[in-house]
């Protein structure tokens, strides 16, 4: 799990959207960012890495239903058209490396 600590976390809208911008400018369809919800998997419930994946950034409305962990198996986020969405954790897409800004 350690290396999910790697990956960008989006404190706000305005995060967001920059990573928005990489990606689009990139084109790239989607890319994994720092959330997961992997303790789910022990304790049984919906519980994201950050709370600002329920708060401060938005799911895509591309597909209905997000953020659902389709078929008990999407525990990671990737940041897609719209929003951010949960997939499988073993699939393979580029990701988003944190950076220190200070």
């Amino acid at each position: 799990m350690s290396t999910y600590r790697l990956f960008a976390i989006m404190a706000s809208l305005k995060e967001e959207s920059i990573l928005q911008e990489l990606r689009t400018r990139s084109n790239i369809f989607s890319a994994w960012v720092g959330y997961h919800d992997r303790l789910a998997l022990e304790t049984g419930s919906r519980y994201w890495t950050s709370p600002s994946a329920r708060t401060a950034v938005s799911w895509t409305d591309v597909y209905e239903n997000l953020m659902d962990n389709g078929g008990g198996i999407q525990h990671c986020a990737v940041l897609m058209k719209g929003g951010i969405d949960d997939i499988n954790c073993n699939t393979t897409v580029p990701y988003f490396r944190k950076i220190s800004l200070s």
